[in-house]
């Protein structure tokens, strides 16, 4: 596509983007909490919104019966109200048992007001709080339940743990049981509860694999490409580097011919040849920073990032390390838990102080159980900001990313040109059967991010997920 013909279709989806931006079209937690507080925005003038948003912040203070979930400004932002935030999933359940409602309008909550998984069987407190809203039972009960289980629970690993299939089917059992009783049946699994949902980390786990084997790809034929402009097939024909890998046989001819007077590497393509061969050849799968860069933009703004999402390396890394983070966050409140009940002059306990030598580069001197408690409860208070939920804004970039991919190879293959309602359809049934499985709200135009990744399959181009962080930084 020639630069204007670029230029018209950017503004062509600009012109839309803006539209619905002014309509307050898209779909978020503060949209959704006006509906269920009976208030619609989307026809109203700018000068009401606020006045409606007070309106519903009241109506929902009433409803829920003042009680405190968070300090009052943050209260107010989920309604848009000096800003905008969203509540914690935890959060969310409490506001399910104040309303009142049922299992579906929890889940809708959920998936559709947070935009993220539905009920995590494997989380021993979504599951208390989910029996609360089965079982009508107050706050206060459920974070008692979580309390004893807390107190209780021993901290250890088997091999015959639960499925978070296992579990929900178990739950659908017991469900009905008192709460004394049910938490017996808790205390009996407590090793099937590893805090977040093994399914969907399966799920990021397939999806940086499919999208490593791409990234591998294109750095051989790009790598391929720029090898083809030096004599490196010639230089390479004689040799006997059986032995080394491509990485290091790579490394040897740029520094024999960084100083060559024959043929000389120059030192923008040798950083090339370099990052190249290290996507090509190297084990990467666990390099969400390598990873991130597909994902992200330079250009991108921080109100763009707190919108739609940002796919940075550190976020990456944490989703990918989701099972080590919520297993040291267990252990540390079960470690915090059984030191309360003993007296702060005694020794740290050796099983305690060998275990939080793998969580810091600092080693702390946990002499007695008062230091140990101390460090304990802050350290946890920084792990809760590592243990993070994962949203469908995690999973649909590395989706639009795969599918973009797996349409490019069909056409090549069948030596096609591109269509974008072909290349659309890829996209949209592969990321509606992923979120399905993951227990999650399917495509839908009136979230931002959906919409967006939507508008990239443009007339006669695709668009990267890193394109349209370009494009509409700074917009809207």
């Amino acid at each position: 596509m020639d630069k204007t013909k670029r230029r018209k279709e950017d503004n062509r989806f600009f012109r839309k983007y803006d539209e619905l931006i002014l309509k307050h079209g898209f779909w978020n937690f503060d949209t959704f909490i006006l509906k269920e507080m009976g208030f619609e925005i989307k026809k109203e003038k700018e000068s009401n919104l606020l006045g409606i948003r007070k309106k519903a912040f009241r109506k929902f203070r009433k409803m829920t019966k003042q009680y405190d979930f968070a300090s009052l400004p943050t209260m107010r932002k989920w309604f848009g109200i000096s800003g905008y935030a969203k509540p914690s999933r935890e959060i969310v359940y409490k506001i399910c048992l104040q309303l009142g409602v049922g299992v579906e309008k929890a889940r809708e909550y959920l998936t559709v007001g947070l935009g993220e998984i539905s009920f995590q069987y494997a989380d021993y407190k979504e599951l208390i709080y989910l029996y609360g809203i089965e079982n009508n039972l107050t706050c206060e009960t459920c974070i008692h339940m979580i309390d004893e289980f807390e107190t209780h629970r021993q901290f250890a690993t088997e091999d015959n743990a639960l499925s978070d299939k296992e579990i929900q089917e178990q739950y659908q059992e017991k469900k009905e049981l008192e709460p004394g009783d049910f938490l017996k049946w808790m205390m009996m699994e407590q090793t099937s509860f590893v805090g977040y949902t093994r399914d969907v980390l399966d799920v990021l786990v397939q999806c940086r694999s499919e999208i490593v084997h791409y990234m591998r790809k294109e750095a051989k034929e790009r790598l391929e490409d720029l090898l083809s402009e030096t004599d490196y097939e010639e230089w390479i024909r004689n040799k006997n580097y059986d032995s080394l890998d491509q990485r290091e046989i790579l490394r040897r001819y740029i520094r024999i011919h960084q100083g060559g007077k024959y043929f000389k590497i120059s030192q923008n393509m040798k950083d090339n040849i370099l990052e190249l061969s290290q996507i090509a050849y190297s084990e990467i799968e666990s390099n969400s920073k390598l990873l991130s860069e597909i994902f992200s933009s330079n250009k991108t703004k921080e109100e763009n990032i707190r919108r739609i999402g940002y796919m940075t390396s550190k976020r990456l890394s944490d989703l990918f390390n989701l099972a080590v983070q919520k297993e040291r966050s267990m252990f540390v409140t079960y470690a915090y838990r059984y030191l309360l009940a003993k007296d702060e002059v005694e020794n740290c306990p050796d099983w305690i102080r060998s275990e939080v030598v793998d969580y810091t580069r600092e080693i702390p001197e946990l002499e007695n159980v008062k230091e140990a408690k101390e460090w304990l409860k802050h350290f946890l208070t920084e792990q809760k900001r590592r243990c993070i939920d994962v949203h469908r804004n995690d999973i649909l970039p590395l989706i639009h990313y795969i599918a973009q991919h797996r349409y490019l190879e069909k056409i090549a293959l069948k030596r096609r040109e591109y269509n974008a309602a072909s290349a659309k359809k890829v996209f949209v049934n592969l990321a509606n059967d992923i979120l399905e499985q993951c227990g999650m709200a399917a495509l839908n135009k009136s979230y931002e991010l959906d919409y967006m990744l939507l508008e990239c399959f443009q007339k006669d181009e695709m668009y990267s997920y890193s394109e349209m962080l370009d494009m509409t930084s700074g917009r809207g």
